[in-house]
């Protein structure tokens, strides 16, 4: 049964083997990108899903953008209708009732809706108008999935039609240019001649440029009729000015034509316009396109958005390959290709970091004042990225202190001026160890980060668990990362790893001491409650130690892997001291009740993971490492059960490892991909020969091999070794297994033990064989 529960996941996690990237897999990368300079920073609400480095990186929230649009109109409409009248009622029949609900109720709303209400109060058009927009409103939003294209166009036209005479009707200028923008918008959906719905605009609409949302909405319609490079110049002139529709222009402008439409503007502020769009759009480095912005319109208003942009990409270069098993999430080189290594990315990566921060440096003078705090604020963390703490803190402290810094920029120089305090020690202290319970408390409470609090914290766990693990304090950063649910690397066959499966991998029995010292401590500080999730979280605050809970770093747990620690060294008495002090009810839980109808000292090669349940002698973890030792003890002062002992040992060795039945003895997790030709053989971790390759199980079959006198016993280790040999040569990638011959077919040198060979290779006499071992 664990077979089939663990198949089914390593199915699932095969999908997400490979190291996310912006091409990969469909899991947002946002799950598992590394960032601490938090988006939004350049308050840019209508450009928000290119706040990363593109669409695709950052989930775009179509809603927030509409209401970009909804706020500009509402804003209007309350002009026209008053204060009395509710935004509520407005949003109503504007944005929450659809064509068809209207025109059902249409009596109904107009006796009850203070906003339709004060529109028949005004008379002049205003009722009609309403009634028009929702006609209007049904034949742009409403697509045909019957293909009756005709019937579609009659509807435009009289739509033309009627829009045109209630617009010579109207002497209201306001109620003029309305209508005009509906006429605009039809001609925009229904393909109606560009040349009449620049009249319409020139007359009712380009006249109020600059008093009304309406007029660079409908700009961008008039655009988006007209054919590249056409278009896209237009909306390089309508970047600044089109705010509902800023996003959408950037998302259709064509970036590969920049050259082309640059030879064409007609103005500097249009060329850094085009170039804007075309950053707007790319994933890699920036910085040159940078430069011409800044020379064509130095005090450009999207400069300190580009900046953020490419801040977070070198966050992402330097930052998510170290903290992640990921690769950066848009990648300018993969390691080995021509020739290129990993280390050689980190340079030329931190080369332009440099160039990047006195880029910043030198255009700071010219941005506007609340931009000037954003500047220092992306230069510091440059500072800080690099590891430069010395100019970070001076850089971030002038943030502080600037009037000009916004609440959300303040609160990041603080995030990243705490951090300088704990990664500047070599270790932790009691100021440091403040300082971690400081910047918990700061983004808990500071409301301008409550909107991300949950993943800045997410991520704040994550980057001081690894670099606390890093240098050296494994028990408080395991603790630290224990309470991050971001997606920080993947184990073969299953979604991502924990810190549980970290500390598995990488601690030792002093990490293991230290850990259970302070899960067991009595009198805790309020750091080391927090390390270990036993503090009184305010009720307000994320919930971030029920992440902890589920990582399942208990007492038992830490002290199974510790002992599993001792059995991978082939300590086996060390092991077995640890062992006897879990109890006997802890063996009974998951997963390792999965494994209690197997007996690890029966090898079956037909079954080797038990699945027709022929075992009959039950085990725990502790037990097998107990008969272990008792084999060992015994063939060493009995000669004469040395062959079999050694043969049973080789039983145990080889169901510990990846290929028998009892591998929960040397890993936590196991999947059938992992000896598959995906896996990176020149990434070995410790006890892999062992557990992939049976090089331990192969030695013990050896010296039974060595020592047998018995035929059956010595065809059986004959056997086993050389499928520990085979295991080998697959682990180690080498080639020839299916042409190879069994060499230790040489060491059976009686007639009875190569007839016994003979006859587990041709399966007459191996299941009786195996049985007479059980």
């Amino acid at each position: 049964m664990k077979r089939i529960t663990l198949l089914l996941l390593a199915v699932a996690g095969s999908l997400v083997y490979e190291p996310l990237n912006g091409c990969g897999p469909g899991f947002m990368s946002e799950d598992y990108r590394f960032w601490l300079l938090q988006p939004e920073l350049a308050e840019s609400r209508s450009l928000h899903s290119f706040y990363f480095t593109t669409d695709h990186i950052y989930e775009t929230d179509d809603q927030e953008l509409l209401e970009i649009g909804y706020q500009l109109n509402i804003a209007e409409w309350k002009v026209v209708v008053g204060n009395k009248v509710p935004e509520e009622a407005i949003s109503t029949i504007l944005y929450g009732t659809t064509p068809s609900d209207f025109w059902l109720n249409e009596q109904e709303l107009f006796a009850s809706n203070a906003f339709l209400k004060r529109l028949t109060e005004l008379k002049g058009g205003w009722p009609e108008f309403i009634r028009y927009a929702k006609t209007c409103e049904q034949l742009a939003n409403q697509g045909d999935p019957w293909g009756f294209a005709e019937h579609d166009s009659v509807g435009i036209r009289r739509a033309w039609t009627d829009g045109t005479a209630l617009l010579k009707r109207a002497t209201d200028p306001v109620l003029k240019a309305r209508v005009a923008y509906q006429l605009v918008r039809i001609a925009h959906y229904g393909g109606l001649p560009l040349q009449d719905a620049e009249q319409v605009f020139d007359a009712h609409l380009a006249p109020l440029r600059g008093k009304t949302w309406l007029e660079p909405s409908a700009a961008f319609y008039l655009a988006s009729m007209q054919p590249n490079p056409a278009r896209d110049l237009a909306y390089a002139d309508l970047l600044d000015r089109a705010l509902d529709k800023r996003s959408r222009m950037v998302n259709l402008f064509v970036s590969g034509e920049v050259e082309t439409y640059l030879s064409m503007a007609t103005s500097d502020k249009q060329r850094a316009s085009l170039v804007v769009m075309r950053d707007l759009q790319h994933p890699g480095r920036a910085l040159e396109d940078l430069e011409r912005i800044a020379n064509w319109d130095p005090t450009n208003p999207h400069l300190p958005l580009l900046l953020s942009r490419e801040v977070n990409k070198l966050e992402d270069w330097l930052l998510t390959p170290d903290l992640t098993d990921m690769g950066a999430a848009i990648r300018q080189w993969s390691d080995g290709e021509d020739g290129v290594s990993a280390s050689d990315i980190r340079k030329a990566d931190l080369d332009y970091l440099h160039q990047v921060k006195r880029f910043i440096s030198r255009v700071t003078v010219h941005a506007a004042p609340k931009d000037q705090a954003l500047m220092l604020l992306l230069n510091g963390h440059m500072s800080f990225i690099c590891g430069d703490l010395d100019e970070a803190r001076t850089l971030l402290g002038q943030v502080q202190r600037s009037a000009n810094s916004s609440a959300t920029v303040r609160a990041q120089a603080r995030m990243d001026l705490i951090l300088c305090g704990v990664m500047d020690s070599k270790q932790l202290t009691d100021a440091t160890r403040n300082d971690v319970l400081a910047l918990v408390e700061l983004v808990n409470t500071a409301p301008e980060l409550q909107r991300r609090r949950s993943v800045i914290l997410d991520q704040l766990h994550l980057y001081l668990g690894k670099k606390l693990i890093e240098r050296g304090e494994l028990a408080e950063g395991a603790f630290l990362l224990a309470r991050s649910e971001r997606l920080y690397g993947t184990i073969m066959g299953w979604w991502g790893t924990n810190a549980r499966i970290v500390v598995f991998e990488k601690a030792t029995p002093t990490d293991y001491d230290r850990m259970i010292a302070l899960l067991d401590k009595p009198d805790k500080s309020p750091f080391e409650r927090y390390l270990t999730a036993t503090d009184d979280r305010p009720a307000d605050w994320e919930s971030t130690e029920q992440v902890f809970k589920q990582t399942e770093f208990s007492r038992e747990k830490l002290l199974d892997y510790k002992a599993t620690w001792y059995l991978r060294e082939d300590s086996l008495e060390a092991a077995a001291t640890v062992f006897r002090q879990i109890p006997d009810s802890f063996w009974q839980e998951h997963p390792y009740a999965m494994f209690a109808e197997d007996d690890p000292f029966v090898v079956n090669i037909e079954d080797p993971h038990n699945y027709n349940n022929e075992d009959s002698v039950r085990y725990t973890k502790r037990t097998i490492v107990e008969r272990m030792i008792a084999l060992k003890r015994e063939a060493e002062r009995n000669p004469k059960k040395r062959a079999l002992n050694h043969y049973l040992l080789g039983n145990a060795a080889y169901s510990m490892s990846w290929h028998g039945k009892y591998w929960i003895m040397s890993r936590i997790g196991w999947s059938m991909w992992e000896m598959s030709d995906w896996r990176d053989r020149e990434v070995s971790g410790p006890g892999d020969a062992d557990y992939f390759g049976c090089q331990r199980a192969q030695r013990y079959y050896e010296l039974a091999l060595e020592e047998a006198k018995d035929p059956i016993l010595k065809a059986m280790a004959c056997r086993m070794a050389w499928e520990c040999q085979k295991n080998w040569w697959s682990f180690a990638g080498e080639g020839g297994m299916d042409e190879a011959e069994n060499p230790f077919v040489r060491s059976l040198d009686d007639a009875k033990s190569r007839e016994s060979y003979a006859a587990i290779e041709d399966c007459s006499g191996y299941a009786a064989f195996v049985a007479r071992f059980r």
